[in-house]
């Protein structure tokens, strides 16, 4: 064996850290941070009461960077449902965000401040506290320590 041989060493690409990266969660370690996410869309709201005709979730406002601002959610849209259930009061709306797990893609039923039309728009829930990548790290590590519909079952 020469001196160059001695020198290279064999290196697990799971242990390799840049120095942006940090280091892998333990399958333990990322069970425990999945179940304390908490969903993120992003928004501040209200319930929609002053129209009183219709009862509805009106966003007051959305902070730049999160899930609602990079798809597209504005100030004084209404939220008028998630995946085909509406959402006529702020305690429907907060369970229905609780129920799903960060980085799955909802369906938000929307009327357009701007222009009064309904539209539906694809939102990735994101988690307070970590980036989408880190979400989709952690979540990754966990399915497979877990069973992922025992994360939804759990409502994490």
């Amino acid at each position: 064996m020469t001196k160059a041989d001695e020198e290279i060493k064999v290196v697990n690409p799971d242990e390799i850290i840049t120095e942006k990266s940090e280091p892998k969660p333990k399958p333990e370690e990322a069970v425990l941070r999945v179940k304390k996410m908490r969903n993120r869309l992003g928004i501040q709201f209200e319930t929609d009461l002053p129209r009183k005709t219709k009862k509805r979730v009106l966003i007051t406002t959305v902070f730049p960077g999160e899930q609602a601002d990079r798809y597209g959610l504005e100030v004084e849209d209404c939220i008028t449902g998630i995946d085909g259930t509406l959402t006529p009061t702020r305690e429907i709306f907060i369970e229905l965000v609780k129920e799903c797990v960060p980085t799955q893609v909802l369906t938000v039923h929307l009327i357009r401040k701007k222009t009064g039309e309904t539209e539906d728009v694809k939102v990735r829930m994101g988690a307070k506290g970590f980036t989408e990548e880190a979400c989709f790290e952690y979540i990754e590590i966990a399915k497979k320590a877990i069973n992922y519909e025992t994360l939804r079952a759990a409502k994490l």
